[in-house]
């Protein structure tokens, strides 16, 4: 006879998959907010609404890759086809946002 309790291997794969692309982007965000600031104190002085927009999301999408990182038990315990659901909907996300920042950011930088 064989006791065990909890999990023995927690499944971290798909919480680490649906952080790093917050994380990134949050990262990101601070180099971003220092262009625009740099831009506003050295350069020409004009605001980017797409550039402030892409910053803003950076922001919001490292914030909620810490509140995922954080109830991470939360996240662990649904059962995988949930996460892997989360997961594809975060990176999904994140590629539209990367593919409109590709396409129509040139303009309005």
């Amino acid at each position: 006879m064989v006791l065990t309790v909890g999990v023995a291997r927690p499944g971290l794969g798909w919480l680490l998959a649906a952080v790093a692309p917050g994380f990134f982007s949050g990262m990101a965000a601070s180099f971003v907010l220092l262009m625009i600031m740099g831009r506003l104190v050295f350069g020409d002085g004009l605001m980017s609404p797409t550039l402030n927009a892409l910053d803003l999301f950076g922001w919001c999408s490292g914030v909620l890759a810490i509140i995922i990182a954080k109830k991470r038990h939360r996240f662990i315990a649904q059962p995988r086809a949930r996460q892997r659901k989360w997961t594809v909907i975060i990176w999904a996300v994140h590629i539209v946002a990367l593919a409109l920042f590709i396409v129509v950011g040139p303009r309005y930088l």
